[in-house]
């Protein structure tokens, strides 16, 4: 829930001077984080062949094993185990009183806050100046991070309170599946992604602990006196569980203990999701997240390579904005040149990383694209001859093969 919120203007304006002064900056920093970007872009490749090698490794060694006993002959494998998943102690909120049985219970807490967005447009003016005016914009909204408003424009008319209560895991300490112990971390690794409602009986216990108004609204806790109007400070929190039932994991089984796998590609494997899946599907899903994350992290560093680029050539648009109908040419032309050394350098820095990450993978890949360039390249030629004209009475001759 959000309210339309309320605006701040403010106008502000730079010399040319002051622009000249920031764009030297740029000049300074703009490559240092086009080459950090790159470093981390490098990084962000090795860190995928590395995953990509340990889920690779596991999954080729991995041993599927029953969860009704344990075998002391897998001691220290990669062992595939599904069966069910058990707890004898439930798991309690204390502060709360919320009680459910499961193997880990999360507590969400929101916290109803003002929140500040801004929104800025500048002018050039005569002389290589600018003027920007800044609309500030306030909405309530819940939200699960403390927002700093002491930061905000107007911050005295929009005060946040701290957020004294926050998220927590309970997880529990006798969980098992079938004969095996699973670890916190063992169990940190379920989704818990199933709702769990708080009683509505729990509501006065609340309101005396807490000395303040509580509600229970469709299994959601509400520190606030009207859930459907809240104000600055109230609170929220809902609950998700992973529950008991069958469960499926990847790890090392150490006595009779499941905890993480170290390979030798470099990561450690400990793989778990509820439900009777297969050891191919869970590695199949640890593949797709790692590809995800590769690709997003692509995406990140190289929009920072392009920032870096901009800062960089800040100062040939401060230098023209001395006429503003040239600065604004200058500026559109910089930004056409980042974008085009953007497009170069982030696939660059990818490709020199997989020839240092993946070298018989990336020579194979430059072969088949000289092979196929060569190909192509031969048949524009052959398209190009001149064709042979003919006189009556003539035959054409028979061409030689080509080697």
């Amino acid at each position: 829930m959000s309210d339309p919120g309320d605006t701040y203007t403010e106008v502000t304006k730079r010399s040319w001077w002051d622009k000249l002064a920031a764009s030297l900056l740029g000049l300074v920093l703009g490559p240092i984080v086009v080459l950090g970007a790159c470093v981390a872009l490098f990084w962000n490749e090795g860190r995928a062949v590395q995953t990509a090698r340990s889920l690779a490794e596991g999954e080729s060694i991995v041993v599927d094993v029953p969860s009704s006993s344990v075998s002391l002959a897998n001691d220290g494998l990669l062992v595939y185990v599904t069966g069910e998943l058990k707890a004898v102690r439930p798991l309690t909120d204390p502060d709360f009183g919320v009680s459910a049985t499961g193997l880990r219970l999360l507590r969400d807490v929101w916290m109803y806050q003002w929140r500040e967005d801004s929104r800025s447009e500048t002018r050039k003016t005569a002389g290589g100046g600018e003027e920007t005016v800044t609309t500030y914009t306030y909405h309530k909204e819940w939200s699960s991070r403390p927002i700093d408003s002491s930061r905000f424009k107007q911050s005295g008319l929009h005060e946040n309170p701290p957020m004294t209560i926050t998220s927590r895991d309970f997880v529990a300490e006798d969980g098992t599946l079938g004969a095996f112990q699973l670890g916190t971390a063992a169990i940190r690794r379920f989704n818990a992604d199933t709702p769990f409602e708080a009683e509505p009986s729990l509501a006065e216990p609340i309101r005396e602990k807490m000395s303040r108004p509580v509600s229970i609204v469709k299994g959601q806790i509400y520190l606030s006196e009207e859930p459907g109007s809240p104000r600055i400070g109230d609170y929220r929190i809902s609950y998700r569980i992973v529950p008991l039932g069958t469960g499926s994991v990847v790890a090392r089984q150490s006595d009779n203990m499941l905890t993480g796998y170290q390979t030798r590609a470099g990561d450690v494997i400990l793989l778990a999701h509820t439900g009777d899946v297969s050891a191919a599907d869970l590695f199949k899903a640890a593949r797709d997240a790692n590809t995800s994350l590769t690709w997003i992290l692509r995406g990140v560093f190289t929009m920072i390579v392009f920032i870096g680029l901009v800062f960089s050539t800040r100062i040939l648009v401060a230098l023209a904005d001395v006429i503003p109908f040239i600065g604004n040419l200058v500026q559109a032309t910089t930004f056409a040149a980042a974008l085009a050394l953007t497009a170069i350098i982030a696939p660059l820095t990818i490709a020199v990383a997989w020839l240092f990450y993946r070298p018989m993978i990336s020579l194979g890949v430059l072969a088949g694209g000289a092979a196929l360039a060569l190909a192509v390249s031969r048949l524009l030629a052959a398209r190009q001859e001149p064709e042979e004209v003919l006189q009556p009475g003539q035959f054409r001759r028979a061409r030689p093969p080509r080697r």
